[in-house]
């Protein structure tokens, strides 16, 4: 299956919340988790659910 993981917006913030918008390497594995295979007893810090997506862009993010 194919997944993309890009920045969140195209407004470039500052760069004190970087680490927020620009995909982290940890969004990787987040990504691969959710959307390709489960990767045992792993744990994601982000959630990249279609639930997840669907309701950031309904509020444009």
């Amino acid at each position: 299956p194919v997944c993309v993981l890009g920045s969140r917006n195209w407004i470039t913030p500052a760069h004190e919340l970087e680490e927020a918008f620009f995909p982290q390497p940890g969004w990787f594995l987040d990504m691969i988790h959710e959307r390709i295979q489960p990767l045992k007893g792993y744990v994601p810090g982000q959630n990249f659910t279609d639930g997840e997506l669907i309701r950031r862009a309904k509020k444009g993010v």
